[in-house]
């Protein structure tokens, strides 16, 4: 992130002050995890273990949520009461590829399975994945 404290060091202090210290964009994070699955973040070993601590993501409400069973999918969650994200490298049969998605300003703040904006990323995931891997 751009952010490191609220103060002299924000890029962005009125998106620090409303959203909290940290503040980037799908994109800067979708470049950042491309660049690790090209492994040329850091090394071949680190790009490889950071990727597999991300696959150990237990939470499965966004991204994966309406993929088929057994896609893998490397991703880092993140949400407060208005804002859910969620951005990774999906490994599909035929390609991997990477997906961002963030909300904000959501109307629905629940914190449950069913909540408006989980299920909204979960269905654009879903679009993403059947507009990219073919039928079999």
């Amino acid at each position: 992130a751009k952010v490191f404290l609220r103060g002299a060091t924000t890029i962005d202090s009125a998106g620090s002050a409303r959203w909290g210290l940290g503040v980037t964009t799908p994109n800067d994070i979708a470049n950042i995890l491309a660049t690790l699955y090209r492994k040329q973040l850091v090394s071949d070993s680190a790009s490889a273990r950071m990727i597999e601590l991300l696959k150990l993501q237990t939470v499965r409400d966004r991204i994966p949520r309406l993929l088929p069973a057994g896609t893998t999918v490397a991703h880092k969650t993140g949400e407060v009461n208005d804002s859910k994200n969620d951005c990774g490298i999906v490994y599909a049969r035929e390609r991997a590829y990477v997906f961002c998605a963030f909300t904000r300003e959501n109307a629905d703040r629940r914190w449950v399975a069913d909540n408006e904006a989980l299920q909204t990323v979960g269905e654009v995931s879903k679009l993403v994945y059947d507009t990219l891997i073919p039928p079999r």
